[in-house]
């Protein structure tokens, strides 16, 4: 929660570059790490890091994946930054009637690989 005199996150990251920076050093992440972790070179993210581009990245999934933050967050600046944990999902699960929890059981099933 933010207090009186701490920014909100949407006051200091207006672009995918300022996001980035700060997804990085919420997670104590190098941008070297990152480039290493997405197959791109570290001149790659530096570059969106410097905000010389205005789109972004095609590597936006796997930027938030291993950031640990929320994709749109990170490429449209709206929602949380945080993505949804595992945790969240399962407390929804949970919140369901017993014959919705069997219907998405056999969902997932039949989505899987044989």
């Amino acid at each position: 929660m933010n207090t009186p005199n701490e920014p909100f996150v949407e006051d200091i990251a207006h672009t995918y570059g300022e996001r980035l920076k700060l997804a990085l050093s919420a997670r104590g992440r190098s941008q070297t790490d990152l480039a290493r972790a997405v197959g791109v070179t570290p001149q790659s993210i530096q570059y969106i890091c410097a905000g010389k581009t205005k789109r972004g990245s095609t590597r936006t999934h796997a930027i938030a994946r291993y950031l640990g933050v929320n994709a749109r967050w990170l490429s449209e600046g709206k929602g949380p930054m945080e993505a949804p944990s595992t945790l969240t999902y399962l407390d929804m699960f949970e919140r369901l009637s017993e014959e919705d929890r069997a219907m998405i059981i056999r969902m997932m099933a039949a989505l899987l690989p044989d």
